[in-house]
């Protein structure tokens, strides 16, 4: 059992701080979404044993973002969820985060990447198995009472909690490399777009996106000839746009695994129901193993 702490006191906070481990998960809460006019009304942080709520809107802030900043230094792993903006939030504050970190969110894109809904509310509920009506929006609380509390609390467990799901499936999976070294890292970067925003060329941007789409449209063509299949072609009523539909979905794991076995690829990795099982490290495998054998022909 996670015990919970209410925390409005440098104080107190210290010494909650004092028994935190060096990995443990924060969620910051704001005013507002939009960077330019937010400001940090508390945070909540859990590690797995103990999680707390630290109301910042008092006069003790500052003290208690200091505190906040020595651990965050003295920690060996933080874990968000969407790390750019609780990072981003804290920079404003005067809080710089420089640690290591790991992202859930993230995390839970590269584990399985047709997830379609990865907001933590939704993971909780998917992947935790958290009732429905135990989940709380943040429209549905009103800051500044225990119940707004208690949510922020939820968010911080939550997001541990999803940590200790995927940490060890990055590793199984083999893609520690890939998180560690590069995927956590780069939020960094989205830290500094979010901040700083970004120059762009418009129509530099629409000529790549042109051509990432016909050649998009050409490899699905040659994947689409391969299983003698085509594009169904339909219109829309009110306002005859034309729409094309492939009769082959190659994002879908089940038609991948038909067209595969087509081929006479046999697939044996599960996934955890039993299934086949084509996630990007178990095609990668097959890929390997593929290009083995020719080698091994030629």
């Amino acid at each position: 059992m996670i015990s919970r702490d209410i925390i409005d006191s440098p104080f107190l906070f210290k010494q909650w701080m004092s028994k935190c481990r060096t990995t443990f998960a924060l969620d910051t809460e704001t005013n507002s979404l939009k960077y330019l006019d937010l400001e940090i009304i508390g945070f909540s942080i859990c590690d797995g044993k103990q999680a707390c709520y630290v109301v910042c809107n008092t006069k003790y802030k500052q003290e208690l973002l200091d505190i906040l900043a020595f651990y965050i230094c003295e920690s060996k792993l933080i874990i968000f969820h969407n790390s750019p903006f609780d990072i981003a939030t804290l920079r404003k504050e005067g809080v710089l985060v420089t640690t290591k970190i790991f992202d859930t969110l993230t995390a839970c894109h590269l584990l399985d990447e047709n997830i379609p809904e990865k907001s933590l509310k939704s993971l909780a509920y998917t992947i935790l198995g958290v009732p429905k009506d135990k989940i709380k929006k943040y429209d549905d609380v009103t800051p500044g009472t225990e119940e707004f509390y208690i949510y922020g609390i939820n968010d911080a467990i939550w997001t541990y909690q999803l940590f200790q799901r995927f940490s060890p499936e990055i590793e199984s999976q083999g893609l520690h490399h890939l998180a560690y070294d590069i995927e956590f890292p780069f939020q960094y970067a989205l830290v500094e777009l979010a901040i700083n925003g970004i120059k762009a060329d418009p129509e530099e941007a629409q000529r790549m996106t042109n051509s990432t789409r016909h050649l998009s449209f050409q490899l699905e063509k040659e994947l689409l000839d391969m299983f003698d299949a085509d594009w169904d072609v339909s219109i829309k009523k009110k306002t005859r746009e034309v729409f094309t539909t492939p009769q082959i979905n190659f994002n879908s794991g089940q038609q991948v695994i038909k067209c595969l076995q087509e081929l006479g690829v046999t697939l044996t990795e599960t996934t955890k129901k039993g299934n086949l099982s084509t996630k990007t490290n178990v095609l990668k495998k097959l890929k390997d193993e593929i290009e083995r054998q020719l080698n091994e022909t030629i």
